[in-house]
């Protein structure tokens, strides 16, 4: 979310045409209590073991039009888990994203197609194809709304009878406070999936908020907090709901001018569900450096 709502909040403030490029890399020592099976978070699935490991990542976009009204571009990004003992749950996620926008006074329209694929043990696990438009208002310089539909193309490559698709709208809203130095955001959202199988189906209501800003000493605080109310109607033997929350803290610091980053970051995630077998919780932390460019 930081990394989006800055993104928004500066491209809509600015006077000129803003950087064509930027690139991305980070490299972080993980420690998690409840290692995964399912790269994309969707599912309850996870192996009750807890493993250490490393997390890379790297990104990079580059405007091809880099007007002040219209944005034309194109990126990739690549996110990789490696862990020490559970290497068959080691996971990827690779991702392009063509996008465009268009901006006038106090409002940008976007639009993005991101194909996305996510692995497990170098096997494929989900190709996913997302077209998304997005309306932006920033009617000052501290607050910014925005409203974004996304549509998902579903493959499962392990498992045929998830295939499907995915509506999600969203509605946010971003205030810049301490003079500036940061700015709190919240929102609210729907999601509806259907599938091949209906056992699959859900349905999916969704809240988050947080708070950005400097805390001292050149150190940057991120405090995000997002909860989920998701309804399975066609479970087997019963109708399935879950309650999930999850929360994320981290700080970041300039270690070296003003490209690279020392980032300490802990991660809460907790599901309750009707159905037993779906009760879990997991813990993760993370240290490592980011460089940005």
């Amino acid at each position: 979310e930081r990394e989006s709502a800055e993104k928004w909040l500066t491209m809509l403030s600015q006077e000129e045409a803003q950087k064509p490029w930027d690139i991305d890399l980070r490299l972080h020592y993980v420690y998690d209590d409840n290692v995964p099976l399912d790269p994309t978070g969707d599912e309850a699935l996870y192996s009750d073991d807890s493993d250490s490991g490393i997390y890379g990542y790297a990104a990079g976009r580059y405007n091809v039009v880099n007007r002040r009204d219209w944005v034309l571009g194109a990126g990739i990004a690549r996110g990789q888990t490696w862990y020490s003992d559970l290497t068959e749950f080691d996971m990827s996620d690779t991702n392009a994203d063509i996008y465009g926008t268009y901006s006038t006074g106090s409002w940008l329209f976007g639009l993005n197609y991101i194909p996305r694929l996510y692995t497990i043990d170098d096997d494929d696990y989900l190709l996913q194809h997302q077209i998304r438009p997005s309306v932006h208002w920033q009617p000052n310089r501290d607050l910014m709304t925005r409203f974004v539909y996304s549509y998902y193309i579903r493959d499962y490559r392990q498992n045929n009878a998830r295939d499907g698709n995915l509506h999600d709208l969203y509605v946010e809203l971003f205030y810049h406070v301490f003079g500036g130095r940061g700015f709190v955001f919240g929102g609210l959202g729907y999601e509806s999936s259907t599938s091949d199988d209906d056992a699959y189906n859900f349905t999916r209501p969704k809240i988050k908020g947080g708070l950005v800003t400097e805390i001292g000493w050149k150190v940057r605080m991120d405090l995000e907090l997002y909860y989920y109310m998701k309804e399975y109607p066609n479970f087997p033997g019963e109708t399935r709901d879950d309650d999930k929350f999850s929360g994320l803290l981290s700080f970041k610091r300039p270690v070296h001018r003003d490209w690279l980053y020392a980032i300490a970051e802990y991660n809460y995630l907790t599901n309750n569900s009707n159905v037993d077998k779906f009760e879990y919780q997991r813990n993760t932390v993370s240290l490592g450096l980011e460089a940005e460019f």
